[in-house]
């Protein structure tokens, strides 16, 4: 005789007593956290993952009849249980890093009528957001272009005025 012939699971009872066991209890399970990137004040740091322990109901019930159907005499729920997160701490170690060096950034430019401006890391941290999934990024792309054009206005404006006044200085001749 094969054993597995005459094996019939009640669904619904096999639901109910799952949903009375502790573990399957919603209040007992705890959501995975992915890592995230955080500032502390002064740099980034990374907020560490948080394993879960979700199981969802009817993937259960589906599990425990198919492995016992199968001849299993035990079931482990380690297999179907939501316990890693989808974004680790390794996932960001490249990124946060990254972003602390952007920060650390330093350059200065003398306009030709003498005026400085410096890209440091004041003007860096308005080009880091924060973002949903990881925590912050950064926008260098779009820093740097805004951070040109202004450069670009100041040269500019610098230059009209020198223009201005060499017409000034032309027209009393």
């Amino acid at each position: 005789y094969n054993i597995n012939s005459v094996l019939h699971f009640d669904r619904n009872i096999l639901k109910q007593y799952f949903k009375e066991l502790p573990e399957m209890k919603a209040e007992n399970m705890i959501i995975p956290q992915n890592a995230r990137i955080v500032w502390n004040g002064k740099n980034f740091n990374i907020e560490p993952e948080k394993l879960g322990r979700q199981i969802d109901i009817e993937k259960s019930v589906d599990f425990a009849i198919a492995q016992l159907s199968n001849g299993g005499g035990e079931v482990y729920f380690t297999i179907i249980t939501a316990h890693k997160p989808e974004v680790t701490t390794e996932d960001l170690a490249s990124r946060k890093d990254y972003l602390n060096t952007i920060l650390k950034s330093y350059l200065r430019f003398k306009l030709s009528d003498g005026n400085v401006v410096i890209l440091n890391q004041n003007t860096i941290k308005t080009w880091i957001k924060e973002d949903e999934k990881y925590g912050y990024i950064v926008d260098v792309e779009n820093g740097t272009d805004e951070f040109i054009k202004m450069l670009a206005r100041k040269k500019w404006k610098s230059d009209k005025i020198k223009r201005s006044q060499f017409k000034i200085k032309k027209t009393r001749m």
